[in-house]
Parts: C-alpha cells; sequence; structure tokens
C-alpha cells in the first residue's frame, strides 16, 4: 500500500480556545493489488509524544482521517494501512497545537521619575543624575488571555527590560512597552 499526504511536522493555530485546537490530519490511500476502498485502515494519536496512545481507530477505505480536537501541545500520529495480498505500511506525523492568540498589553501612563544623583568617579561629590526604568514599571497588568506566562521589555528583543536616562533627557519620554508570549513568542505592544 501507498500514503499520499502531508506528513512534515505542522503546528496548527487555534484563536478560540485556551485548552484545545482543530488539527486536520488525513491521508490518501493506494495499492496495485487491492481496490482503495477495500484496504483495512488504523490511526493512533499519541499525545505529548510520550509513546502512549490515548486515541485509535479503524476503518475500510482509501482515505485516513484523524482530524478532530486535540489539547494544546505535542502530538503525533501513527497511520497503518493493510491491503488484501497481507501487506502493511506504517507512516507517523508529528504535530502541535497552539494557542495563537497574542498577549494583552497594559500600559501605565503618566509615570514620573526623578533623576538620582550619582558621584561615578567616588569623589564623595555628585558628577550627574541617571535613573533606570524597567519595563515592569510601565506595565499595568499585561497578560495572556490563556494564562501563558509573558516577559515585558522596551523591544521586541525579549534582553531589553530597561532604559537608562539621564540629564540630556529631561522632559517627557515616549516609550513602547513590548509584552511576549512566552509559550509562543507572540508579541503585542503599547505606549506611554
Amino acid at each position: 500500500p501507498t500514503f499520499s499526504g502531508s506528513f512534515t511536522d505542522t503546528t496548527f493555530c487555534t484563536f478560540d480556545s485556551c485548552t484545545t485546537g482543530l488539527a486536520t490530519l488525513t491521508v490518501n490511500l493506494g495499492d496495485d493489488c487491492t481496490p482503495a476502498s477495500e484496504l483495512v485502515w488504523e490511526y493512533f494519536i499519541d499525545l505529548d509524544r510520550d509513546g502512549r496512545f490515548e486515541y485509535t481507530a479503524r476503518g475500510i477505505g482509501g482515505t485516513i482521517d484523524a482530524s478532530g480536537r486535540y489539547k494544546l501541545g505535542k502530538h503525533r500520529v501513527r497511520y497503518t494501512v493493510e491491503d488484501k495480498c497481507g501487506n502493511k505500511i506504517a507512516r507517523e506525523r508529528d504535530f502541535s497545537i497552539v494557542n495563537c492568540k497574542a498577549p494583552t498589553p497594559y500600559c501605565l501612563v503618566g509615570v514620573a521619575v526623578d533623576l538620582m544623583p550619582m558621584d561615578t568617579n567616588g569623589d564623595g561629590t555628585v558628577d550627574t543624575a541617571m535613573i533606570c526604568v524597567w519595563a515592569s514599571d510601565v506595565d499595568k497588568g499585561s497578560y495572556h488571555p490563556c494564562g501563558n506566562p509573558v516577559v515585558l521589555s522596551f523591544s521586541r528583543d525579549t534582553t531589553v527590560k530597561s532604559i537608562c536616562y539621564g540629564c540630556a533627557n529631561l522632559g517627557q519620554q515616549n516609550v513602547t512597552l513590548w509584552v511576549t508570549d512566552a509559550t509562543t513568542g507572540l508579541q503585542a505592544s503599547c505606549n506611554t
């Protein structure tokens, strides 16, 4: 027997649920000695790719459709088909279900900070003034709708967690707070 269809590792996005998502898992079957309508097939679903098959189904025909709603995570489907000549083959496909909702950013408005006097050379005299503002200082409760952990930053680059200001920066400063879903990497931002 032969399979035709996708066997590449595929990520399926869901926007309507924080627990499950729809995966399209269809393959067509063919054979030289048995009509497609008489091929015997099975599929097995391994949730979390832990080596245990939680779902299985059997049938007869030229198509295996293991499509359905599965929990968020990394999974595997194994297809098997047997013809009337006793030939049996199997193929596997990895798939993932992820929630693709972006996080919800909330910025504080009107944060005021004072520059702090600094003795940069250690001589006991104030040389300059500065202050570092952290992304968390302008956050007003940003979150992910599904409870995924979020990372706050002042750039798409999540390592930029603070901005330092000195005497040259007196007055209003505009900043963008980036909120990154630590699970999926999806981002959203707000300005303050």
